[in-house]
């Protein structure tokens, strides 16, 4: 999170990216004592046990890196705010697909 917020302020454009409980409890609380309590984190899906259970399971390792994919490029390319909100997601996904004003 450190390194994210840091590139972040220097105007690189970043989107950390962690499991569920870790964006919703340390991930938030360090964004918040760096001075960026809206810091995008994209969160994955991980309610059981440590991440090295899902190596042996390509399937599963697909799933969670298309999830991640899709928020990263949601947050670097439209600006959403915590795109780990699946509502969020596709909330920014609608407007995107409705015509601008003049089309």
């Amino acid at each position: 999170m450190l390194d994210a917020v840091t590139l972040e302020r220097k105007g690189v454009p970043t989107a950390a990216i962690a499991v569920e409980k870790f964006a919703q409890t340390t991930g938030r609380g360090m964004a918040k004592v760096q001075g960026l309590p809206d810091y995008p984190i994209v969160t994955i899906p991980h309610d059981r046990g440590p991440l090295e259970d899902i190596r042996h399971n390509p399937q599963e390792i697909r799933r969670v890196a298309e999830i991640a994919t899709n928020k990263v490029v949601l947050v670097l390319t439209s600006g959403v705010i915590e795109a780990a909100s699946d509502h969020r997601l596709s909330e920014a996904k609608a407007q995107d697909q409705q015509p601008s004003p003049g089309r």
